[in-house]
């Protein structure tokens, strides 16, 4: 990205102060002068490349399995990018344990509606979301065993979710500044996921003024209840320099062990939504109006 010394951004108080603001639209002289907020853009020079993957909290409940990368999984997922507004609905599995030839025989409520990957506007899938699915795995070959005789397991299919704050300036094609102290973030609340949701913030080594850190890699993850909102503590955003390039996901989803012949699978659904934002570490002032 371009380099800039020692900055002042003044930006638009389309800041929620505390939460986020548009980025500002032309500079002078190193400053953006948009009347009400003044920036200092912290100097990153001294910084280097880091990885961090840090999880929040004591625990998180059916969470903890869909955090374990090591189990094959087979479900459905809901997917939105907000930038886009690009929504893929899919029904995924672990190529490892289950055959194409053998998709054809999941039944999901009665319905032999289970595909590699079905479009959001397919209703065989989409429609399950905010229910609950009961999928027939009877007479499915998991991997190399025999297929089994009955299997029948059920989960919760939640909402699908929607971040409503943040929000992405699409008019302007914008990702929104947000100042890292009360970070506040809101999406569509589920009142019948008991499970919570994940808040995850991601950062790759993008950043809006300085060089980039290529090798960087962050990653911080704490669940919270699913009640619509969620305020966001500094821990969250160890190890993101200032002005950042980040990613916001907020996922909610249930999941289900299987057990086939002494092999542990797992049976999930969940549905995210992403938001790509600026993170911003130093506001100097505020104006007096």
């Amino acid at each position: 990205m371009k380099t800039f010394n020692r900055t002042f951004l003044f930006l638009s108080l389309a800041l929620v102060l505390g939460s986020c603001a548009k980025s500002a639209e032309e500079a002078i002289n190193n400053e953006i002068d948009l009347d009400d907020i003044i920036v200092a853009v912290t100097d990153e020079s001294g910084m280097s490349d880091r990885v961090i993957s840090e999880v929040h909290g004591l625990s998180f409940g059916k969470y903890e399995k869909i955090l374990d990368e090591s189990v094959a999984r087979i479900g459905i997922s809901a997917s939105r990018y907000e930038q886009t507004g690009q929504e893929t609905v899919a029904a995924v599995y672990d190529e490892s344990i289950l055959k194409p030839e053998s998709l054809s025989k999941i039944k999901i409520n009665g319905k032999e509606s289970f595909s590699p990957r079905t479009k959001s506007g397919d209703s065989s899938i989409a429609e399950l979301f905010g229910n609950m699915a009961e999928f027939d795995f009877s007479k499915v070959t998991f991997g190399e065993k025999a297929p089994v005789d009955e299997l029948v397991k059920e989960v919760y299919v939640p909402e699908t979710m929607r971040i409503a704050f943040p929000q992405y300036d699409s008019k302007n094609h914008r990702a929104p500044l947000c100042y890292d102290k009360d970070f506040v973030i809101r999406w569509n609340a589920d009142s019948k996921n008991e499970n919570g949701v994940l808040v995850i913030v991601r950062w790759n080594g993008s950043v809006l003024f300085g060089e980039d850190f290529a090798s960087s890699s962050v990653t911080h993850t704490r669940c919270f209840p699913d009640n619509g909102s969620a305020k966001l503590d500094n821990s969250m955003f160890e190890g993101i320099p200032d002005t950042a390039y980040c990613t916001l996901l907020v996922l909610r989803g249930d999941v289900e062990n299987i057990d086939v012949d002494e092999s542990d699978y797992q049976l999930f659904a969940e549905t995210h939504d992403m938001l790509d934002f600026v993170l911003i570490k130093n506001i100097q002032k505020v104006r007096a109006k």
